[in-house]
């Protein structure tokens, strides 16, 4: 899978490969799931304002379409920040905004 395929299509394709990872860590007898923030730019966004509010829309859309395959699938997803510093999502501040903007259990 060409995970830095950054085009619309290439991030669909993540996130079904992610839907279909939900899926199997219920068959597998797992409660847990670790899912790494999205990166539809590029893998830095070099303190780019702009890409950081697309990384950011395109994260919370994205695991919110998540969380609900995974109450269907009695799954607890696990965001983790990445280590890069450039990327917007890479602080601990950072993770837990989303946690909030997302506000589920």
């Amino acid at each position: 899978m060409p995970w830095l395929d950054v085009t619309e299509e290439g991030l669909r394709e993540k996130v079904e490969f992610t839907k279909r990872t939900i899926h199997n860590t219920r068959v597998l007898g797992a409660k847990y799931c670790v899912v790494h923030p999205f990166l539809p730019m590029d893998m830095y966004e070099k303190d780019d304002p702009e890409k950081s509010e697309i990384t950011w829309k395109t994260n919370i859309a994205v695991l919110k379409e998540l969380l609900q395959v995974a109450r269907k699938e009695d799954v607890v997803l696990c965001f983790e920040n990445m280590p890069m510093l450039p990327f917007s999502l890479a602080k601990p501040r950072d993770i837990m905004r989303v946690v909030k903007e997302i506000n589920d259990d």
